[in-house]
């Protein structure tokens, strides 16, 4: 994953790239009868600074779906990618970054509709997540390919950014909506490896003695996703540090004020309310 001044780099790098490629201000992508054209402001070797970019998806020659991206870094990127079985022609995975050290990429899925391609094509938010661009692949061999990202709630939670550990997300499109598919019994597997991962990283924060809530957190949560939540939560107990946590009981505005008094609870039964709140305990998320 590529963060900050190293994101960057790549960026300029694909910029200098693209531009030897495609024409000034355009940059177009191809497969059977769908064809991509991105536009935006200025050469493509100038695009290095935030900018506007609009992606149109044609098939046939005729225009179907429009994304527009209001302030991107670079130009989009495009993946022909097959992640619904319930149509005729593959989905158009386009994803703009809007720059900045942790965030983000904005995943748009272009989905042709069923029983032929003539009507209109609909576009999918699948997020906007922290990280370089996730590539669709087909994860689990089924002929049908996902978006692995990680869920980003978990990012300052409960510490800062590189204290805190993300569960996987793993995203699908399915009778043309965004399915989380995470939970799925072919990705156990890859749960069990990211649980590897994120134990090693739990036991070097406590040689390191870090602060350990943001690490835990995601542990939990990725434990609730394995079936092995009650395992994950003692843990948690054992070595969370428990102290009081502000909670607004009522939704925060747009600028994270809370329409009454907060209120003041401890990690474990913050974290209860959280996890719920993002469907980890008592309903599929």
């Amino acid at each position: 994953m590529l963060h900050g001044s190293l994101r960057l780099f790549a960026l300029l790098l694909a910029m200098a790239a693209h531009s030897a490629l495609a024409g000034a201000g355009t940059r177009t992508w191809t497969h059977g009868d769908i064809r991509v054209v991105a536009t935006y402001p200025g050469d493509d070797g100038e695009a290095v600074e935030i900018m506007k970019s609009t992606v149109a998806v044609y098939w046939k020659g005729r225009k179907t779906a429009v994304v527009d991206f209001k302030e991107i870094m670079g130009t989009p990127e495009v993946f022909f990618a097959e992640m619904d079985p319930g149509n005729a022609q593959p989905e158009v995975v386009i994803e703009g970054y809007s720059g900045g050290a942790h965030c983000c990429e904005m995943i748009r899925a272009v989905y042709a509709p069923p029983g032929g391609a003539s009507g209109p094509w609909r576009v999918i938010s699948l997020g906007e997540h922290d990280g370089a661009a996730a590539k669709p692949k087909d994860l689990d061999g089924d002929g049908l390919a996902e978006i692995f990202v990680q869920d980003d709630n978990f990012l300052y939670a409960y510490g800062c950014y590189a204290c805190s550990y993300a569960p996987p997300l793993i995203l699908g499109v399915r009778d043309g909506q965004r399915v989380n598919l995470t939970r799925k019994p072919a990705f156990r597997p890859l749960l069990k490896r990211e649980k590897a991962r994120i134990a090693k990283m739990l036991k070097q924060a406590r040689r390191d003695r870090e602060p350990l809530n943001g690490y835990l957190a995601g542990y939990v949560a990725l434990g609730l996703l394995l079936g092995e939540g009650p395992k994950t939560w003692r843990y948690m107990l054992r070595h969370a540090s428990l102290q009081a946590l502000d909670w607004c009981p009522l939704e925060e505005d747009g600028e994270g004020r809370c329409p009454v008094p907060r209120m003041k609870m401890s990690f474990p039964m913050h974290l209860s309310v959280f996890l719920r709140d993002l469907g980890y305990i008592g309903k599929t998320k």
